[in-house]
């Protein structure tokens, strides 16, 4: 089985559990009354954010896992809609260390909220962005590249106050640096798709 597939496969499974866990619970919200007075806020209210976050991911080609860095805004339209800004520092080895791959990731994404009513709420993201690439190689040759991509999977908020609230997900990201200082050293290139997991906090002005 291919590595695409394999990521198609467990995205497509966690997001189908989401989807499924989402569904009873958004049934049982409904069925309660509402837990906010009509003008109070709460976590589902419209409002702008700005936070920190950081994390792991992992390249298909890269030599091991590593942490990742960066700050985002959110923009909560609607109870079941959100936006996100973000700008992101990651740094990956390739090749036992011969190929150093430094990355600033501009991102934008959606974010969609089944039951947004739920004092726990699960999310799917999805989004593109451009990546700005520094490129290593030993014996003193280098690169850089700038490259589209896209990403996609599921994610929780926890609110700990309407302002204040706690975010983590996992998105599955495709990009291809395409780099010919690359391929010369290497003779193909480097495949860069792969997953990161992020973990945050944000706060709101709303």
């Amino acid at each position: 089985m291919s590595t695409a597939w394999w990521r198609f496969e467990v995205m497509a499974v966690m997001i189908l559990m989401v989807l499924a866990w989402a569904g009873p619970v958004g049934a049982q919200e409904q069925e309660k009354p509402s837990p906010a007075p009509p003008g109070q806020l709460t976590a589902s209210s419209p409002g702008l954010g700005i936070g920190g976050r950081a994390g792991w991911l992992r390249s298909d080609d890269a030599d091991d896992t590593n942490l990742h860095g960066g700050a985002h805004l959110r923009l909560r339209l609607l109870p079941i809609l959100g936006l996100e800004g973000s700008i992101d520092y990651r740094k990956e080895e390739f090749d036992n260390g011969r190929i150093e791959v430094k990355s600033y990731p501009v991102l934008v994404s959606a974010l969609l909220y089944p039951i947004p009513a739920a004092p726990i709420q699960p999310y799917l993201i999805g989004g593109v962005g451009w990546y700005f690439n520094r490129i290593e190689i030993a014996g003193g040759r280098s690169d850089e590249t700038q490259r589209f991509g896209v990403h996609i999977g599921p994610g929780l908020d926890i609110p700990l106050t309407p302002q204040v609230v706690l975010n983590g997900d996992i998105r599955w990201f495709f990009l291809d640096v395409d780099s010919k200082e690359v391929r010369e050293a290497r003779r193909r290139d480097l495949d860069t798709d792969g997953w990161i997991a992020t973990v945050g906090v944000t706060f709101y002005f709303r």
